[in-house]
């Protein structure tokens, strides 16, 4: 590989090959079909546990030869850490930025060299994203208005975005959440190794974009830029919420760890200079006000109550600060 050989980052866990391996073969073609091909792609099986997952996996692999490093993990941890080690092996190879790619999501033509025009352009950008379309289990597009209100909300919030997002961190924490798809993301490889994935099920990207945009670098939009996202057959599936031992403790660990990252993130952004001082328990009030706003319309009211008392208590902390005596 040559130091300009950009990195795809790939996790892949299945129980069933048979069903997810043509979602698997999209992604791949939507690799093969880059019109930059200075590309190497790491896929990271987090411990797939059918027996025929593996050797599936290489079958999908081996048109791109030498162009892609297939790592199997002994035990299941995560999505997020399989992408850590994705990040580690493109680091080791001097890969300078890492495209995210899931394995049933499929990339543009395009995406590869409008990535590395738009780092190329500017160092100062650390962070790059593309919209996105929702596609079906058969890659057949999806309508918006029969997509769950959630992903409608998202979609409808990316077109309100301007292609130079300035004060990147405060915008998402605090005004508009979730608007980076993992599978439209690119970011400079320095970052993503200061900033790892969680182990964690659920939002455990959004943790990790709140800690990229509290680094302090630029984002570019490119909403021409269109990953084709894949949806399962109600909008979202039910296996996180499984895990979890149900909706109700599900939709608790996404609460818990958004505000970890927000919490960690904000941190970041006071020691960077991204948010004054003075200004932190601002910040952390307005977030928890938007998160209150979406327990709302994701009708679980005692997050809801437990966001709207957390934002009080960070308004009184602003009143407690007023009115301190200057020294």
């Amino acid at each position: 590989m040559s130091a300009a050989t950009a990195a795809f980052v790939m996790p892949h866990f299945t129980r069933d090959p048979a069903r997810t391996e043509a979602h698997l073969r999209d992604a791949v073609t939507g690799l093969l079909a880059q019109t930059d091909p200075d590309w190497h792609l790491y896929v990271v099986d987090d411990a797939s546990p059918h027996p025929g997952a593996l050797e599936a996996l290489y079958d999908v692999m081996a048109p791109l030869d030498d162009r892609v490093t297939v790592t199997a993990l002994r035990a299941n941890r995560g999505a997020g850490y399989a992408r850590n080690m994705g990040v580690a092996l493109a680091a080791a190879d001097g890969c300078p930025f890492v495209s995210y790619n899931d394995a049933d999501d499929v990339s543009p033509p395009e995406r590869l060299a409008m990535v590395r025009a738009t780092f190329a352009a500017d160092d100062r950008v650390t962070v790059t994203f593309g919209g996105w379309t929702c596609i079906d289990e058969h890659g057949v597009e999806v309508p918006r208005d029969q997509l769950v209100p959630h992903l409608q909300r998202m979609l409808g919030e990316l077109e309100q975005l301007p292609r130079r997002i300035d004060d990147a961190f405060v915008l998402m924490a605090t005004r508009v959440g979730f608007f980076m798809l993992t599978s439209a993301t690119s970011v400079r490889t320095e970052v993503a190794r200061a900033h790892p994935w969680p182990s964690e099920y659920s939002v455990e990207d959004l943790h990790t974009w709140y800690r990229y945009l509290a680094d302090g670098g630029g984002v570019v939009y490119h909403p021409e830029m269109l990953t084709r996202y894949r949806v399962t057959g109600d909008n979202a599936g039910s296996e996180s919420a499984d895990r979890y031992g149900g909706a109700s403790a599900f939709w608790d660990k996404l609460n818990r760890l958004e505000v970890d990252g927000f919490t960690r993130a904000l941190d970041i952004a006071v020691a960077n200079g991204i948010v004054a001082a003075e200004d932190r328990y601002v910040v952390a009030a307005a977030f928890h006000d938007r998160t209150a706003e979406v327990w709302r319309l994701c009708e679980q009211p005692h997050l809801r109550e437990e966001s709207l008392r957390l934002a009080e208590d960070h308004r009184r902390l602003i009143r407690r600060q007023v009115a301190a005596p200057v020294r």
